[in-house]
């Protein structure tokens, strides 16, 4: 189902332990796979969505009270965003999950991440070379263009129209 299977299973030791409920007898189980730690709190948050019922990212907005938008939500469970803390914990809480299980992956996935890049200044330049390189293949010189008959004719009988009333003596 695409979850993160040591997620899935500390959660449910953990449910087990709260409700009281003993193993018949516990397996030694291997030690997992290095995983990238971004990927690790990812994949936590993921089998937490997932056993939320997977409720849509407004749905969730809304039950963190709009603390955390719909899109940043999206972004934080897709691991496109790592968040604050204070965001991922809030996140936490609204798929009703204990945050205190996903800090040390909060934190292995922030001690490991490389230095943000620099905020490129927001000038008119830099917001006209994301505007030509974004949209530059649909831009075209309107005077290249060459105008329908009919539109033509329209453009001339307005013309026209205009001039009339233009020459009219005032009453």
């Amino acid at each position: 189902l695409g979850a993160d299977t040591d997620a899935v299973r500390k959660v449910w030791q953990d449910e087990r332990n709260r409700h009281g409920i003993r193993s018949r007898g516990s397996r030694q189980q291997p030690p997992p796979e290095d995983p990238e730690p971004r990927t690790s709190l990812a994949a936590a948050l993921r089998t937490l969505y997932q056993r939320a019922a997977r409720p849509s990212p407004h749905s969730v907005a809304v039950a963190t009270g709009h603390r955390i938008s719909a899109d940043d939500v999206r972004r934080i469970l897709h691991g496109e965003r790592a968040g604050s803390w204070e965001e991922v914990s809030t996140l936490i809480r609204a798929l009703d999950g204990e945050p205190s299980f996903f800090r040390p992956h909060y934190q292995e996935a922030h001690e490991s991440s490389s230095p943000p890049l620099p905020a490129i200044a927001e000038t008119p330049t830099n917001r006209l070379n994301r505007l030509l390189s974004t949209f530059g293949d649909h831009l075209q010189d309107a005077r290249t263009l060459t105008p329908s008959p009919a539109l033509s004719a329209r453009r001339r009988a307005l013309r026209r129209r205009m001039a009339a009333q233009n020459t009219r003596p005032a009453l």
